[in-house]
Protein backbone atom coordinates (compact mmCIF):
# COMPACT_ATOMS: atom_id res chain seq x y z
CA UNK A 1 0.00 0.00 0.00
CA UNK A 2 2.79 2.28 1.10
CA UNK A 3 4.61 1.79 -2.47
CA UNK A 4 0.51 2.91 -4.61
CA UNK A 5 0.24 5.79 -2.43
CA UNK A 6 3.97 6.47 -3.04
CA UNK A 7 3.37 6.25 -6.88
CA UNK A 8 0.31 8.17 -6.90
CA UNK A 9 1.65 10.91 -4.86
CA UNK A 10 4.52 10.87 -7.50
CA UNK A 11 2.02 10.84 -10.65
CA UNK A 12 0.18 14.08 -9.52
CA UNK A 13 3.30 15.85 -8.66
CA UNK A 14 4.22 15.21 -12.56
CA UNK A 15 0.82 16.48 -13.35
CA UNK A 16 1.36 19.54 -11.48
CA UNK A 17 4.59 20.19 -13.20
CA UNK A 18 3.31 20.01 -16.52
CA UNK A 19 0.22 22.33 -15.87
CA UNK A 20 1.98 24.99 -13.99
CA UNK A 21 4.49 24.67 -17.08
CA UNK A 22 4.87 28.64 -19.00
CA UNK A 23 2.48 28.72 -22.18
CA UNK A 24 2.29 31.70 -24.68
CA UNK A 25 -1.45 29.96 -25.90
CA UNK A 26 -4.44 32.39 -25.25
CA UNK A 27 -3.28 34.30 -22.42
CA UNK A 28 -1.88 37.69 -21.35
CA UNK A 29 1.84 37.99 -20.56
CA UNK A 30 2.47 37.28 -16.63
CA UNK A 31 3.45 39.50 -14.25
CA UNK A 32 7.05 40.70 -14.84
CA UNK A 33 9.27 39.83 -11.71
CA UNK A 34 12.26 41.62 -12.80
CA UNK A 35 11.96 44.97 -15.40
CA UNK A 36 14.22 45.86 -18.06
CA UNK A 37 14.79 49.87 -17.05
CA UNK A 38 17.77 50.87 -19.55
CA UNK A 39 19.14 53.57 -16.78
CA UNK A 40 22.42 52.65 -17.39
CA UNK A 41 22.22 51.87 -21.34
CA UNK A 42 21.11 48.92 -23.30
CA UNK A 43 23.39 46.39 -22.01
CA UNK A 44 20.93 43.05 -20.70
CA UNK A 45 23.97 42.14 -18.30
CA UNK A 46 24.15 45.05 -16.73
CA UNK A 47 22.32 44.87 -12.91
CA UNK A 48 21.56 48.74 -12.59
CA UNK A 49 19.44 48.17 -15.66
CA UNK A 50 17.05 45.98 -13.95
CA UNK A 51 14.90 47.19 -11.03
CA UNK A 52 14.91 43.79 -9.23
CA UNK A 53 18.06 41.69 -11.08
CA UNK A 54 19.53 40.43 -14.04
CA UNK A 55 16.80 37.62 -14.87
CA UNK A 56 17.53 34.26 -13.94
CA UNK A 57 15.72 31.30 -15.26
CA UNK A 58 12.59 31.32 -13.38
CA UNK A 59 12.00 34.80 -14.12
CA UNK A 60 9.21 36.10 -15.85
CA UNK A 61 11.45 38.90 -17.63
CA UNK A 62 10.00 42.46 -18.99
CA UNK A 63 11.55 44.34 -21.29
CA UNK A 64 9.86 47.94 -20.18
CA UNK A 65 7.96 50.22 -22.41
CA UNK A 66 9.60 52.37 -24.36
CA UNK A 67 13.41 51.16 -23.75
CA UNK A 68 15.79 48.69 -25.95
CA UNK A 69 17.93 46.43 -24.57
CA UNK A 70 20.59 44.53 -26.23
CA UNK A 71 22.41 41.00 -25.66
CA UNK A 72 25.06 39.71 -27.79
CA UNK A 73 24.68 35.75 -27.61
CA UNK A 74 28.45 35.89 -29.24
CA UNK A 75 30.02 37.38 -25.79
CA UNK A 76 27.34 35.74 -23.17
CA UNK A 77 25.52 32.95 -24.86
CA UNK A 78 21.80 32.26 -24.05
CA UNK A 79 20.14 34.79 -21.76
CA UNK A 80 18.09 33.48 -18.90
CA UNK A 81 14.70 33.72 -17.88
CA UNK A 82 11.15 31.87 -17.71
CA UNK A 83 9.08 33.84 -19.71
CA UNK A 84 9.95 37.29 -21.77
CA UNK A 85 7.76 40.34 -22.53
CA UNK A 86 8.22 43.27 -25.08
CA UNK A 87 6.37 45.61 -23.08
CA UNK A 88 5.03 48.26 -25.48
CA UNK A 89 8.06 50.07 -28.09
CA UNK A 90 10.48 47.82 -26.08
CA UNK A 91 13.07 46.52 -28.38
CA UNK A 92 15.13 43.79 -27.78
CA UNK A 93 18.64 43.63 -29.79
CA UNK A 94 20.13 40.29 -30.10
CA UNK A 95 23.42 39.61 -31.92
CA UNK A 96 22.99 35.42 -32.67
CA UNK A 97 25.42 33.27 -33.10
CA UNK A 98 25.11 31.46 -36.63
CA UNK A 99 21.94 28.92 -36.44
CA UNK A 100 21.05 29.59 -32.68
CA UNK A 101 19.09 32.48 -32.08
CA UNK A 102 16.55 32.96 -28.91
CA UNK A 103 16.89 30.14 -26.68
CA UNK A 104 15.08 26.74 -27.68
CA UNK A 105 11.74 26.58 -26.52
CA UNK A 106 11.38 30.63 -25.47
CA UNK A 107 8.41 32.24 -24.40
CA UNK A 108 8.02 35.73 -25.57
CA UNK A 109 4.86 37.79 -25.48
CA UNK A 110 4.87 40.57 -27.77
CA UNK A 111 3.16 43.90 -27.46
CA UNK A 112 1.84 46.93 -29.23
CA UNK A 113 5.03 48.41 -31.31
CA UNK A 114 7.49 46.01 -29.47
CA UNK A 115 10.75 44.72 -32.06
CA UNK A 116 12.66 41.86 -31.95
CA UNK A 117 15.57 42.75 -33.97
CA UNK A 118 18.54 40.28 -34.62
CA UNK A 119 21.42 42.59 -35.57
CA UNK A 120 24.40 39.56 -36.80
CA UNK A 121 23.80 35.88 -37.36
CA UNK A 122 21.26 33.65 -38.31
CA UNK A 123 18.23 32.34 -36.49
CA UNK A 124 17.94 28.00 -36.56
CA UNK A 125 15.84 27.67 -33.01
CA UNK A 126 12.40 26.91 -32.04
CA UNK A 127 10.53 29.45 -30.00
CA UNK A 128 6.94 30.42 -29.07
CA UNK A 129 5.56 33.80 -29.83
CA UNK A 130 2.30 35.20 -28.56
CA UNK A 131 1.35 38.70 -30.00
CA UNK A 132 -1.03 40.32 -28.10
CA UNK A 133 -4.50 41.09 -29.27
CA UNK A 134 -4.82 44.42 -30.92
CA UNK A 135 -0.69 44.67 -30.97
CA UNK A 136 1.55 45.69 -33.83
CA UNK A 137 4.94 44.17 -33.55
CA UNK A 138 7.86 43.70 -35.49
CA UNK A 139 10.67 40.73 -36.10
CA UNK A 140 13.64 41.55 -37.68
CA UNK A 141 15.85 38.66 -39.48
CA UNK A 142 18.82 38.47 -41.28
CA UNK A 143 19.86 36.58 -44.27
CA UNK A 144 19.53 32.47 -44.52
CA UNK A 145 17.99 32.47 -40.89
CA UNK A 146 15.51 29.56 -40.60
CA UNK A 147 13.31 30.00 -37.63
CA UNK A 148 11.09 27.56 -36.18
CA UNK A 149 8.63 29.72 -34.43
CA UNK A 150 5.25 28.91 -33.12
CA UNK A 151 2.95 31.92 -33.41
CA UNK A 152 -0.36 31.95 -31.23
CA UNK A 153 -2.68 35.68 -30.29
CA UNK A 154 -4.85 37.67 -32.63
CA UNK A 155 -2.32 40.71 -33.18
CA UNK A 156 -0.27 41.68 -36.41
CA UNK A 157 3.34 40.70 -36.66
CA UNK A 158 5.79 42.50 -39.52
CA UNK A 159 8.86 39.90 -40.45
CA UNK A 160 11.57 42.53 -42.22
CA UNK A 161 14.08 40.61 -44.29
CA UNK A 162 17.18 42.64 -44.27
CA UNK A 163 18.90 40.46 -47.00
CA UNK A 164 18.59 37.09 -48.79
CA UNK A 165 16.62 34.69 -48.23
CA UNK A 166 14.35 33.92 -45.19
CA UNK A 167 13.58 30.12 -44.89
CA UNK A 168 10.49 30.03 -43.12
CA UNK A 169 9.19 27.04 -40.90
CA UNK A 170 6.87 28.51 -38.62
CA UNK A 171 3.89 27.32 -37.41
CA UNK A 172 1.08 29.48 -37.37
CA UNK A 173 -2.00 27.11 -37.28
CA UNK A 174 -3.68 28.82 -34.67
CA UNK A 175 -2.60 32.48 -35.36
CA UNK A 176 -5.58 34.61 -36.08
CA UNK A 177 -3.90 38.18 -36.65
CA UNK A 178 -2.35 39.21 -39.41
CA UNK A 179 1.38 38.32 -41.03
CA UNK A 180 3.20 40.64 -43.00
CA UNK A 181 6.36 39.73 -44.57
CA UNK A 182 8.58 42.85 -45.95
CA UNK A 183 11.70 44.04 -47.60
CA UNK A 184 13.99 46.67 -45.58
CA UNK A 185 14.28 48.74 -48.50
CA UNK A 186 12.50 47.68 -51.03
CA UNK A 187 15.14 45.53 -52.81
CA UNK A 188 13.96 41.97 -53.77
CA UNK A 189 14.25 39.26 -50.96
CA UNK A 190 12.68 35.83 -50.67
CA UNK A 191 10.67 34.47 -48.37
CA UNK A 192 11.20 30.20 -48.45
CA UNK A 193 8.29 28.43 -47.14
CA UNK A 194 8.64 24.54 -47.02
CA UNK A 195 7.44 21.52 -44.71
CA UNK A 196 8.36 21.38 -40.82
CA UNK A 197 5.47 19.07 -38.94
CA UNK A 198 2.92 19.69 -41.43
CA UNK A 199 1.86 22.49 -40.20
CA UNK A 200 0.61 26.02 -41.79
CA UNK A 201 2.75 28.44 -42.58
CA UNK A 202 0.48 31.20 -43.06
CA UNK A 203 -2.27 30.80 -40.91
CA UNK A 204 -5.99 31.20 -40.85
CA UNK A 205 -6.29 35.49 -40.56
CA UNK A 206 -4.55 37.37 -43.13
CA UNK A 207 -0.81 37.47 -44.54
CA UNK A 208 0.06 40.29 -46.57
CA UNK A 209 3.09 40.08 -48.74
CA UNK A 210 4.30 43.14 -49.62
CA UNK A 211 7.77 45.44 -50.83
CA UNK A 212 9.57 43.40 -53.12
CA UNK A 213 9.09 39.39 -51.11
CA UNK A 214 8.77 36.48 -53.49
CA UNK A 215 7.49 33.87 -51.78
CA UNK A 216 8.38 30.36 -53.31
CA UNK A 217 6.00 27.46 -52.02
CA UNK A 218 8.70 24.81 -51.56
CA UNK A 219 5.78 21.70 -49.90
CA UNK A 220 2.42 21.08 -50.49
CA UNK A 221 -0.50 22.44 -48.28
CA UNK A 222 1.73 25.10 -46.52
CA UNK A 223 -1.03 27.76 -46.43
CA UNK A 224 -4.11 27.22 -44.13
CA UNK A 225 -7.44 26.71 -45.87
CA UNK A 226 -9.07 29.86 -44.14
CA UNK A 227 -6.06 32.04 -45.02
CA UNK A 228 -7.05 35.27 -46.86
CA UNK A 229 -3.53 36.30 -49.14
CA UNK A 230 -2.78 39.63 -50.04
CA UNK A 231 0.05 40.54 -53.02
CA UNK A 232 0.56 43.92 -53.05
CA UNK A 233 2.20 44.82 -56.33
CA UNK A 234 4.97 47.36 -56.88
CA UNK A 235 5.93 49.87 -59.76
CA UNK A 236 7.75 47.13 -61.58
CA UNK A 237 11.22 45.33 -61.59
CA UNK A 238 12.82 44.62 -58.33
CA UNK A 239 9.54 46.17 -56.12
CA UNK A 240 7.47 43.30 -57.55
CA UNK A 241 5.98 40.65 -54.78
CA UNK A 242 5.14 37.54 -56.52
CA UNK A 243 3.77 34.23 -55.24
CA UNK A 244 5.24 31.43 -56.58
CA UNK A 245 3.44 28.31 -56.59
CA UNK A 246 6.04 26.08 -58.55
CA UNK A 247 4.61 22.38 -58.41
CA UNK A 248 3.56 22.33 -55.11
CA UNK A 249 -0.67 22.70 -54.98
CA UNK A 250 -2.37 24.69 -51.95
CA UNK A 251 -5.92 26.05 -51.02
CA UNK A 252 -6.73 29.75 -49.54
CA UNK A 253 -10.18 31.40 -49.03
CA UNK A 254 -9.47 34.37 -50.66
CA UNK A 255 -6.15 35.83 -52.68
CA UNK A 256 -5.94 39.75 -53.11
CA UNK A 257 -4.39 41.56 -55.62
CA UNK A 258 -3.41 44.89 -54.73
CA UNK A 259 -1.78 47.78 -56.90
CA UNK A 260 -1.23 50.52 -54.99
CA UNK A 261 1.35 52.13 -57.34
CA UNK A 262 1.36 50.32 -60.70
CA UNK A 263 1.34 46.78 -61.31
CA UNK A 264 4.15 43.99 -61.19
CA UNK A 265 4.08 40.08 -61.61
CA UNK A 266 2.14 39.30 -58.52
CA UNK A 267 1.26 35.40 -59.27
CA UNK A 268 3.51 32.58 -60.87
CA UNK A 269 3.84 29.37 -61.35
CA UNK A 270 6.30 26.76 -62.63
CA UNK A 271 5.75 22.75 -63.54
CA UNK A 272 2.25 22.03 -62.58
CA UNK A 273 1.37 23.98 -59.20
CA UNK A 274 -2.22 24.77 -58.27
CA UNK A 275 -3.78 27.50 -56.50
CA UNK A 276 -6.96 27.37 -55.40
CA UNK A 277 -9.09 29.95 -53.90
CA UNK A 278 -12.32 28.92 -52.56
CA UNK A 279 -13.89 31.92 -52.13
CA UNK A 280 -13.06 35.09 -54.35
CA UNK A 281 -10.18 36.67 -56.17
CA UNK A 282 -10.27 40.57 -55.65
CA UNK A 283 -8.02 42.86 -57.58
CA UNK A 284 -8.54 46.52 -55.98
CA UNK A 285 -6.10 49.56 -55.94
CA UNK A 286 -5.24 51.56 -58.95
CA UNK A 287 -5.81 50.01 -62.38
CA UNK A 288 -3.20 48.24 -64.12
CA UNK A 289 -1.33 45.22 -65.99
CA UNK A 290 -1.54 42.24 -63.83
CA UNK A 291 0.78 38.99 -65.60
CA UNK A 292 -0.16 35.75 -64.29
CA UNK A 293 2.91 33.84 -65.58
CA UNK A 294 3.43 30.53 -66.35
CA UNK A 295 7.19 29.24 -66.27
CA UNK A 296 6.33 25.93 -68.32
CA UNK A 297 8.05 26.03 -72.04
CA UNK A 298 4.47 24.68 -72.58
CA UNK A 299 2.01 25.48 -69.83
CA UNK A 300 -0.42 23.14 -69.35
CA UNK A 301 -3.44 23.59 -67.51
CA UNK A 302 -4.68 26.57 -64.80
CA UNK A 303 -2.18 27.49 -62.64
CA UNK A 304 -4.93 29.72 -60.30
CA UNK A 305 -8.21 27.80 -59.66
CA UNK A 306 -10.66 30.28 -59.04
CA UNK A 307 -14.49 30.38 -57.28
CA UNK A 308 -15.29 33.60 -58.04
CA UNK A 309 -13.42 36.82 -59.61
CA UNK A 310 -13.77 40.66 -58.60
CA UNK A 311 -12.50 44.26 -59.78
CA UNK A 312 -12.77 46.38 -57.13
CA UNK A 313 -10.28 48.57 -57.99
CA UNK A 314 -10.84 51.96 -60.11
CA UNK A 315 -9.83 52.39 -64.12
CA UNK A 316 -9.05 49.42 -66.69
CA UNK A 317 -7.50 46.49 -65.68
CA UNK A 318 -5.92 43.94 -68.10
CA UNK A 319 -5.15 40.72 -66.90
CA UNK A 320 -2.15 39.26 -69.00
CA UNK A 321 0.33 36.42 -68.77
CA UNK A 322 -0.21 32.83 -70.05
CA UNK A 323 -0.88 30.97 -66.70
CA UNK A 324 -4.26 29.95 -67.20
CA UNK A 325 -7.48 30.72 -64.46
CA UNK A 326 -9.50 27.65 -63.93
Amino acid sequence: MMNKKLTIFTCLLMVSAFLLRPSASGQTAPTATTTFTEVSGSAWTTGANWDVQVPLGSDDALIGANTTAAWSQVANGDPAFGTLTLGTNATLQYAALSNQGLPSGAIVYFNDGSHLEYTAGTVNRGATCYIVPGASAQITFKDNSIPTYTYSGGGDLLHIVLEGVLHSRNDATDFTGELRYSSNNGSARVLNVASQGGSAKFGPGLTTIENAILVSLGSANMMHDSATVTLVGGTGGSSSSKLNVSTTTDTISNLIIDSPTGSADTFERGANGVLTVADTVTFQGTAANITLNDTQATPSGSGLVAANMTFAGTGAWNLGGDCGIG
